[in-house]
Protein backbone atom coordinates (compact mmCIF):
# COMPACT_ATOMS: atom_id res chain seq x y z
CA UNK A 1 0.00 0.00 0.00
CA UNK A 2 0.82 3.34 0.08
CA UNK A 3 3.32 4.77 2.77
CA UNK A 4 5.64 7.77 3.27
CA UNK A 5 8.91 7.53 3.43
CA UNK A 6 9.12 10.01 6.67
CA UNK A 7 6.19 9.87 8.93
CA UNK A 8 5.97 13.11 9.50
CA UNK A 9 7.33 14.42 6.82
CA UNK A 10 7.67 17.63 4.77
CA UNK A 11 5.57 17.83 1.50
CA UNK A 12 8.42 19.44 -1.39
CA UNK A 13 10.40 21.14 1.14
CA UNK A 14 12.44 22.85 -2.10
CA UNK A 15 9.39 24.19 -3.31
CA UNK A 16 10.09 27.87 -3.43
CA UNK A 17 6.02 28.99 -2.56
CA UNK A 18 7.22 27.85 1.14
CA UNK A 19 10.24 30.14 1.12
CA UNK A 20 10.52 31.99 4.37
CA UNK A 21 6.94 30.43 5.40
CA UNK A 22 5.70 27.41 7.45
CA UNK A 23 6.42 24.45 5.50
CA UNK A 24 3.41 21.56 5.43
CA UNK A 25 4.03 17.93 8.03
CA UNK A 26 2.40 15.14 6.93
CA UNK A 27 1.96 11.79 9.17
CA UNK A 28 0.48 8.44 8.51
CA UNK A 29 -1.23 6.89 11.24
CA UNK A 30 -2.90 3.37 11.32
CA UNK A 31 -6.41 3.09 12.62
CA UNK A 32 -9.34 -0.34 12.62
CA UNK A 33 -6.29 -1.23 10.23
CA UNK A 34 -6.23 1.84 7.70
CA UNK A 35 -3.93 3.84 7.19
CA UNK A 36 -4.98 7.71 7.30
CA UNK A 37 -2.84 10.85 6.19
CA UNK A 38 -3.16 13.91 7.99
CA UNK A 39 -1.27 17.22 6.49
CA UNK A 40 -0.84 19.77 8.67
CA UNK A 41 -0.27 23.53 7.18
CA UNK A 42 0.20 27.39 8.12
CA UNK A 43 -0.27 29.48 4.70
CA UNK A 44 1.03 32.72 4.60
CA UNK A 45 -0.85 35.41 6.18
CA UNK A 46 -3.46 37.57 4.80
CA UNK A 47 -1.92 40.94 7.03
CA UNK A 48 -0.39 42.20 3.73
CA UNK A 49 -3.51 42.90 1.83
CA UNK A 50 -6.15 45.77 1.58
CA UNK A 51 -8.48 45.55 4.57
CA UNK A 52 -11.65 44.50 3.48
CA UNK A 53 -13.68 48.15 3.96
CA UNK A 54 -11.57 50.26 2.93
CA UNK A 55 -10.80 53.02 0.52
CA UNK A 56 -9.75 50.96 -2.27
CA UNK A 57 -12.26 48.69 -3.82
CA UNK A 58 -12.65 45.40 -4.32
CA UNK A 59 -9.25 45.16 -1.91
CA UNK A 60 -5.81 43.75 -3.68
CA UNK A 61 -5.03 40.59 -2.13
CA UNK A 62 -1.26 40.89 -2.65
CA UNK A 63 -0.55 37.55 -0.85
CA UNK A 64 -3.34 35.35 -3.02
CA UNK A 65 -0.45 34.56 -5.08
CA UNK A 66 1.25 32.99 -2.38
CA UNK A 67 -1.08 30.79 -0.73
CA UNK A 68 -2.45 29.95 -4.02
CA UNK A 69 0.96 28.48 -4.89
CA UNK A 70 1.30 26.77 -1.72
CA UNK A 71 -2.20 25.48 -2.13
CA UNK A 72 -1.19 23.74 -5.38
CA UNK A 73 2.12 22.04 -3.81
CA UNK A 74 -0.51 20.36 -0.81
CA UNK A 75 -2.82 19.49 -3.74
CA UNK A 76 -0.37 17.93 -5.94
CA UNK A 77 0.76 16.04 -2.84
CA UNK A 78 -3.04 14.38 -2.08
CA UNK A 79 -3.48 13.78 -5.97
CA UNK A 80 -0.53 11.87 -6.04
CA UNK A 81 -1.72 9.67 -2.95
CA UNK A 82 -5.00 9.31 -4.83
CA UNK A 83 -3.45 7.99 -8.45
CA UNK A 84 -1.49 5.78 -6.10
CA UNK A 85 -4.39 4.41 -3.96
CA UNK A 86 -8.18 5.53 -4.79
CA UNK A 87 -9.56 5.01 -2.11
CA UNK A 88 -6.62 6.37 -0.03
CA UNK A 89 -7.75 8.50 3.25
CA UNK A 90 -6.27 12.32 3.57
CA UNK A 91 -7.05 14.69 5.80
CA UNK A 92 -5.42 18.40 4.84
CA UNK A 93 -5.98 20.93 8.14
CA UNK A 94 -5.24 24.04 9.10
CA UNK A 95 -4.56 27.96 9.20
CA UNK A 96 -5.30 28.24 5.20
CA UNK A 97 -5.35 32.11 5.78
CA UNK A 98 -8.50 32.22 3.05
CA UNK A 99 -11.75 32.17 3.14
CA UNK A 100 -13.85 29.13 1.81
CA UNK A 101 -14.74 30.67 -2.06
CA UNK A 102 -11.41 31.93 -2.39
CA UNK A 103 -9.36 30.86 -5.25
CA UNK A 104 -6.70 29.20 -2.74
CA UNK A 105 -9.30 27.16 -1.77
CA UNK A 106 -10.67 25.91 -5.03
CA UNK A 107 -6.87 24.92 -5.81
CA UNK A 108 -6.46 23.47 -2.53
CA UNK A 109 -9.73 21.36 -2.91
CA UNK A 110 -9.11 20.04 -6.54
CA UNK A 111 -11.08 17.34 -7.22
CA UNK A 112 -9.79 14.99 -4.62
CA UNK A 113 -11.13 17.19 -1.57
CA UNK A 114 -14.35 18.08 0.33
CA UNK A 115 -13.64 21.19 2.45
CA UNK A 116 -15.79 20.38 5.56
CA UNK A 117 -16.79 23.72 6.01
CA UNK A 118 -18.59 23.32 2.95
CA UNK A 119 -21.13 21.44 4.66
CA UNK A 120 -22.40 24.15 7.50
CA UNK A 121 -25.29 26.41 7.32
CA UNK A 122 -24.09 29.88 6.16
CA UNK A 123 -24.06 31.18 8.95
CA UNK A 124 -21.80 28.75 11.11
CA UNK A 125 -19.07 29.33 8.56
CA UNK A 126 -16.60 31.32 10.63
CA UNK A 127 -13.86 30.20 13.39
CA UNK A 128 -12.33 34.22 13.47
CA UNK A 129 -13.92 37.45 13.81
CA UNK A 130 -11.71 40.48 12.30
CA UNK A 131 -13.27 44.07 12.86
CA UNK A 132 -16.39 42.45 13.13
CA UNK A 133 -16.79 40.52 10.54
CA UNK A 134 -16.62 36.59 10.72
CA UNK A 135 -14.52 34.57 8.81
CA UNK A 136 -13.84 31.40 8.06
CA UNK A 137 -9.59 30.73 7.96
CA UNK A 138 -8.99 27.89 9.36
CA UNK A 139 -10.47 24.17 7.46
CA UNK A 140 -10.71 20.92 7.56
CA UNK A 141 -10.40 18.93 4.43
CA UNK A 142 -10.83 15.32 3.82
CA UNK A 143 -10.89 12.78 1.13
CA UNK A 144 -14.12 12.84 -0.64
CA UNK A 145 -14.28 8.88 0.25
CA UNK A 146 -14.23 10.12 3.73
CA UNK A 147 -16.73 13.03 3.23
CA UNK A 148 -20.02 11.38 4.05
CA UNK A 149 -19.46 9.88 7.35
CA UNK A 150 -17.50 12.22 8.60
CA UNK A 151 -19.25 15.10 11.23
CA UNK A 152 -17.56 18.48 11.87
CA UNK A 153 -17.97 21.71 13.56
CA UNK A 154 -16.01 24.86 14.40
CA UNK A 155 -16.27 25.19 18.09
CA UNK A 156 -17.00 29.15 18.98
CA UNK A 157 -15.27 29.27 22.17
CA UNK A 158 -12.90 31.99 21.50
CA UNK A 159 -13.61 34.00 18.47
CA UNK A 160 -16.98 35.32 19.95
CA UNK A 161 -15.40 36.66 22.85
CA UNK A 162 -13.41 39.71 24.44
CA UNK A 163 -9.89 39.50 23.84
CA UNK A 164 -8.85 39.34 27.48
CA UNK A 165 -10.56 36.04 27.89
CA UNK A 166 -9.36 34.48 24.57
CA UNK A 167 -7.96 31.32 24.58
CA UNK A 168 -6.82 31.87 21.11
CA UNK A 169 -8.10 34.64 18.28
CA UNK A 170 -9.15 31.19 16.56
CA UNK A 171 -12.18 28.65 16.96
CA UNK A 172 -10.81 25.11 17.28
CA UNK A 173 -12.10 22.99 14.48
CA UNK A 174 -13.19 19.67 15.43
CA UNK A 175 -13.84 16.71 12.89
CA UNK A 176 -15.21 13.78 13.56
CA UNK A 177 -13.89 10.71 11.08
CA UNK A 178 -15.17 7.06 10.86
CA UNK A 179 -12.82 4.74 9.21
CA UNK A 180 -14.54 1.06 8.66
CA UNK A 181 -12.23 -1.80 9.20
CA UNK A 182 -10.05 -2.56 6.25
CA UNK A 183 -10.51 -5.40 4.02
CA UNK A 184 -9.57 -8.82 5.38
CA UNK A 185 -9.40 -12.04 3.48
CA UNK A 186 -8.15 -14.11 6.47
CA UNK A 187 -11.38 -16.48 6.08
CA UNK A 188 -10.68 -17.47 2.86
CA UNK A 189 -9.70 -21.25 1.99
CA UNK A 190 -9.77 -23.68 -0.34
CA UNK A 191 -11.30 -27.30 0.11
CA UNK A 192 -11.19 -30.72 -2.07
CA UNK A 193 -14.80 -32.93 -2.46
CA UNK A 194 -11.99 -36.29 -1.31
CA UNK A 195 -9.61 -37.18 0.57
CA UNK A 196 -8.85 -40.34 -1.77
CA UNK A 197 -9.40 -40.98 -5.48
CA UNK A 198 -7.98 -43.09 -8.83
CA UNK A 199 -6.66 -42.58 -11.56
CA UNK A 200 -9.37 -40.64 -13.94
CA UNK A 201 -11.52 -39.36 -11.12
CA UNK A 202 -12.89 -36.40 -10.76
CA UNK A 203 -11.94 -33.70 -8.40
CA UNK A 204 -14.01 -30.68 -7.33
CA UNK A 205 -11.84 -28.06 -5.81
CA UNK A 206 -13.86 -25.14 -4.21
CA UNK A 207 -12.12 -21.42 -3.19
CA UNK A 208 -13.79 -19.35 -1.09
CA UNK A 209 -13.17 -15.85 -0.93
CA UNK A 210 -14.24 -14.02 2.36
CA UNK A 211 -13.89 -10.24 3.81
CA UNK A 212 -14.84 -9.95 6.87
CA UNK A 213 -13.98 -6.31 6.68
CA UNK A 214 -15.69 -3.12 6.33
CA UNK A 215 -14.52 -2.21 3.41
CA UNK A 216 -14.58 -3.32 -0.25
CA UNK A 217 -11.54 -4.59 -1.91
CA UNK A 218 -10.27 -5.59 -5.61
CA UNK A 219 -8.66 -9.32 -5.36
CA UNK A 220 -6.48 -11.41 -7.65
CA UNK A 221 -6.79 -14.70 -7.26
CA UNK A 222 -4.19 -16.88 -9.04
CA UNK A 223 -4.46 -21.26 -9.23
CA UNK A 224 -1.89 -23.00 -11.02
CA UNK A 225 -3.02 -26.66 -11.45
CA UNK A 226 -0.74 -28.96 -10.55
CA UNK A 227 0.61 -32.04 -12.85
CA UNK A 228 -1.09 -34.45 -14.01
CA UNK A 229 -4.39 -33.45 -14.03
CA UNK A 230 -6.36 -31.66 -16.58
CA UNK A 231 -9.06 -28.70 -16.22
CA UNK A 232 -12.62 -29.91 -16.95
CA UNK A 233 -14.30 -26.36 -15.70
CA UNK A 234 -12.64 -23.19 -14.54
CA UNK A 235 -15.79 -22.29 -12.44
CA UNK A 236 -15.62 -18.49 -13.46
CA UNK A 237 -11.72 -18.64 -13.54
CA UNK A 238 -9.86 -17.93 -16.92
CA UNK A 239 -6.92 -20.45 -17.92
CA UNK A 240 -6.61 -23.64 -18.66
CA UNK A 241 -3.12 -24.92 -16.53
CA UNK A 242 -2.90 -21.21 -14.64
CA UNK A 243 -6.05 -20.18 -13.70
CA UNK A 244 -6.84 -16.44 -12.50
CA UNK A 245 -9.63 -14.24 -11.82
CA UNK A 246 -9.75 -10.85 -10.27
CA UNK A 247 -12.80 -8.73 -8.80
CA UNK A 248 -13.85 -6.72 -6.28
CA UNK A 249 -15.08 -8.05 -3.08
CA UNK A 250 -17.54 -6.11 -1.25
CA UNK A 251 -17.15 -5.81 2.89
CA UNK A 252 -18.45 -8.72 4.70
CA UNK A 253 -19.08 -10.82 1.45
CA UNK A 254 -17.94 -14.16 -0.04
CA UNK A 255 -17.21 -15.23 -3.35
CA UNK A 256 -16.63 -18.84 -4.45
CA UNK A 257 -14.79 -20.69 -7.32
CA UNK A 258 -15.97 -24.07 -7.98
CA UNK A 259 -13.07 -25.89 -9.99
CA UNK A 260 -13.20 -29.12 -11.46
CA UNK A 261 -10.56 -31.11 -12.46
CA UNK A 262 -9.20 -34.68 -14.10
CA UNK A 263 -6.43 -36.91 -12.80
CA UNK A 264 -4.37 -38.75 -15.28
CA UNK A 265 -5.35 -42.02 -15.73
CA UNK A 266 -1.70 -43.22 -16.46
CA UNK A 267 -0.53 -43.13 -13.11
CA UNK A 268 1.02 -46.53 -11.85
CA UNK A 269 1.97 -45.92 -8.34
CA UNK A 270 0.02 -44.15 -5.88
CA UNK A 271 1.15 -40.55 -4.76
CA UNK A 272 -0.01 -37.79 -2.98
CA UNK A 273 -2.07 -34.08 -5.39
CA UNK A 274 -1.38 -31.26 -3.77
CA UNK A 275 -2.91 -28.16 -4.80
CA UNK A 276 -2.47 -24.48 -3.49
CA UNK A 277 -4.23 -20.96 -4.96
CA UNK A 278 -2.46 -17.00 -4.39
CA UNK A 279 -4.93 -14.78 -2.89
CA UNK A 280 -4.28 -11.07 -3.14
CA UNK A 281 -6.30 -7.50 -2.53
CA UNK A 282 -5.95 -7.05 1.34
CA UNK A 283 -2.75 -5.77 1.35
CA UNK A 284 -1.40 -9.42 2.35
CA UNK A 285 -0.30 -12.68 -0.10
CA UNK A 286 -2.37 -15.71 1.16
CA UNK A 287 -1.83 -19.25 0.04
CA UNK A 288 -4.91 -21.26 -0.05
CA UNK A 289 -4.13 -24.89 -0.05
CA UNK A 290 -6.66 -27.32 -0.16
CA UNK A 291 -6.01 -30.77 1.76
CA UNK A 292 -4.20 -33.50 -0.18
CA UNK A 293 -5.89 -36.18 -1.98
CA UNK A 294 -4.17 -39.87 -2.18
CA UNK A 295 -4.23 -40.91 -5.83
CA UNK A 296 -3.95 -44.27 -6.40
CA UNK A 297 -3.63 -46.05 -9.74
CA UNK A 298 -6.26 -48.30 -11.10
CA UNK A 299 -6.21 -52.08 -10.63
CA UNK A 300 -8.60 -54.46 -13.18
CA UNK A 301 -9.46 -57.65 -12.22
CA UNK A 302 -10.02 -60.25 -14.77
CA UNK A 303 -11.45 -63.72 -13.53
CA UNK A 304 -10.08 -66.93 -14.27
CA UNK A 305 -11.84 -69.35 -16.29
CA UNK A 306 -10.91 -72.71 -16.17
CA UNK A 307 -11.16 -74.42 -19.19
CA UNK A 308 -13.47 -78.09 -18.86
CA UNK A 309 -12.66 -80.97 -20.96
Amino acid sequence: GVELSFSPGRIDPTNTAFSASRKPLVGEFLFNGQKLFVIGNHFNSKSADQPLWGRFQPPTRTTEMSRTQQALAVNLFVSHLRNLDSNVNVVVLGDINDFEFSPVMTVLKGDDLTNLHDTLPPGERYSYVFEGNSQSLDHILVSNNLAASTLYDPVHASAEFAANVQVSDHDPDVALLSLPTAANFNGSSKSVNTANAYASDLLTYTLTLSNSGETAATYMLTDVLPAGVTLVSGGGLSGSTSLTGTGTLAANTQATFVVVVQVSGSFTSTFTLSNTATLLGDGQTRTLTAPGVVVQPRRYFFPLVSKQT
